[in-house]
């Protein structure tokens, strides 16, 4: 297992490793770092600490800088999106992840213009 994906491993259980100024400190809940994870800990502490001090895990990222996209392009979708996404059409249920909401609006409702965006973006007849 390379360093990023025993990181990751290790965040997945609840440890956190990060850097204090050389020093190589370990977060986690009671009980969860045990001996055996320690010791592994212990015996890769050289390349975690060559990987947290290169920039590339356990605090600010650098890279290049994130750019205004274009107002026609589409955004990409989160990871936490496309898990959604595909949880739902895996279980052939989208509507299961549907929030439902109530709004009170204010003012004239264009009824018409309400009409065609619920039908453009359900794909279904909508009578008002």
């Amino acid at each position: 297992m390379n360093t990023a994906a025993f990181l990751e491993h290790l965040l997945g259980r609840g440890i956190r490793l990060r850097l204090d100024g050389e020093r190589l400190v370990s977060e986690a809940p009671p009980g969860v770092l045990t001996p055996e994870a320690v010791a592994e800990i212990r015996a890769r502490k050289a390349e975690i600490v060559a990987f947290l001090s290169r920039g590339t895990g356990g605090g600010p990222r650098s890279g290049p800088p994130i750019l205004p996209r274009d107002a026609q392009e589409r955004a990409p979708l989160s990871f936490a999106q496309q898990r959604l996404w595909f949880l739902a059409h895996l279980e052939g249920r989208p509507e299961l992840y549907n929030m439902p909401l109530a709004l009170a609006l204010r003012g004239t409702l264009d009824k018409d213009a309400l009409r065609r965006a619920i039908e453009q973006d359900l794909g279904v007849e909508v009578d008002l």
